[in-house]
């Protein structure tokens, strides 16, 4: 495990770079090696015009 581990970890460092090309399908492997697996729930949300700002906690 720790190997598979090491290799998953390895390839999602470069996930930043705009030309790595990280596909859902990536992501949902690089968990199955992981043993976890994905799971999205959507839900309803708020309309961006009633959403209550967030605090600032960083910055000005």
């Amino acid at each position: 495990m720790r190997t598979c581990s090491r290799k998953v970890v390895s390839r999602l460092g470069l996930a930043d770079v705009r030309a790595f090309g990280l596909t859902w399908e990536d992501c949902e492997a690089y968990l199955r090696q992981l043993g976890y697996s994905a799971r999205v729930e959507i839900v309803a949300g708020q309309p961006a015009a009633v959403r209550e700002k967030p605090d600032k906690k960083f910055g000005k």
